[in-house]
């Protein structure tokens, strides 16, 4: 729901070109009290900044001849926290995502190969590497990349070694390393389960992808391999915005007056945060070491009826009364009342970046 919300205002935002902040929508609940409010707004000076990157980004795409390799982009804020974490661990796969998709019935893996091809065709950023420039990272983008998709055969096996072999498998991809100097930064594999069943395993290295990616990657993957199997053309309109020109614009926009003032404010918001003393099972290493789990659960039907009723009538998302829950949760655990959560945001406030 913040998710959609997220959106909805971004495309506000965007046609009535003025920066529309989430606490309107909850003040101002109806269409009629809404369309009041922004007929009162002005467009910002920063956002009138933004919006000209943005347009000079689109139009120098559009006049990009095809193919042509293109060196000296910077790298967004996030790309270089990855890019520091990389280098300072030595690698690891805490950052590796890995996702596996069950295909049923009848595979075509020519139209599968072919819009995998495509994907990566249309992305630059899966066709990304990291290399250093007087001292200091740049996105590489080359023309081309070839992904393999080999076949990992276990439908010869019963169903209990059948599962214990997806596991192994599954762990062995997400631990596989990447090379963040050289690329591809994503590997497929395909795992035959049967005639009719298969997995479609991917992993990407979180430099080159995100959450929201993924289901950018899912969408676009069904429509294309339906098109392809039925001898079609791709259906997916081209790009008009590509990462490494998300990151040219942030590097522009993110600095001077803008940079200080918002690097002010979070500065401010963080002053003499507090560390959370929380009781563990177990000691602490002096260093990170990603071996956490996750812990999944359901709420019942009955609960969550209460909660969608109790935040219709208080203004809230899910998001914000389940998060507010952890957070006692938290400070019951702790004894502490001033608890910091860092959660990730998809950051997507235009449409061109979906």
């Amino acid at each position: 729901m913040t998710a959609l919300i997220r959106q909805a205002l971004a495309r506000l935002s965007e046609a009535m070109a003025v920066a529309i902040p989430p606490r309107i929508l909850f003040r101002k609940p109806t269409v009629a009290d809404l369309a009041s409010k922004v007929a009162s707004m002005h467009e910002t000076p920063s956002l009138q900044k933004e919006r000209g990157i943005i347009e000079e980004r689109s139009k120098a795409r559009a006049h990009q001849p095809p193919g042509q390799e293109v060196y000296e982009f910077p790298l967004s804020f996030a790309q270089q926290r990855l890019w520091f974490l990389d280098r300072f661990e030595g690698g690891g796969a805490a950052y590796h995502m890995a996702r596996a998709v069950r295909l049923c019935g009848e595979l075509n893996r020519d139209a599968l190969e072919q819009a995998l091809r495509e994907i990566v065709a249309r992305h630059e950023s899966l066709r990304t590497h990291f290399a250093e420039l007087n001292g200091q990272p740049v996105q590489v983008v080359v023309p081309a990349l070839k992904i393999a998709l080999p076949i990992e055969d276990l439908s010869a096996l019963e169903d209990r070694a059948r599962e214990t072999a997806i596991a192994a498998v599954l762990v062995r991809e997400l631990e596989k390393p990447f090379k963040l100097s050289q690329g591809p930064l994503l590997r497929m594999t395909l795992v035959k389960l049967s005639e009719r069943e298969h997995l479609l395993l991917r992993t990407f290295h979180h430099i080159v992808s995100d959450g929201w990616s993924v289901g950018v990657f899912n969408r676009e993957l069904s429509a294309l391999y339906a098109a392809f199997c039925k001898g079609r053309r791709s259906p997916l309109e081209s790009l008009p915005i590509q990462y490494p020109d998300y990151a040219v614009w942030q590097r522009q926009f993110l600095q001077g007056a803008e940079l200080d003032r918002q690097l002010g404010y979070w500065h401010a918001q963080l002053a003499a945060a507090p560390t959370l003393e929380l009781a563990t099972d177990r000691p602490r290493p002096a260093k990170l070491t990603y071996a956490g789990a996750r812990h999944a659960f359901t709420l019942s039907p009955s609960l969550s009826a209460r909660i969608k009723d109790f935040n219709q009538r208080n203004n809230l998302t899910p998001f914000m009364s389940l998060l507010a829950t952890f957070q006692v949760l938290l400070a019951r655990y702790s004894g502490q009342d001033d608890i910091l959560v860092g959660t990730p945001i998809a950051n997507r406030q235009r449409s061109q970046l979906e």
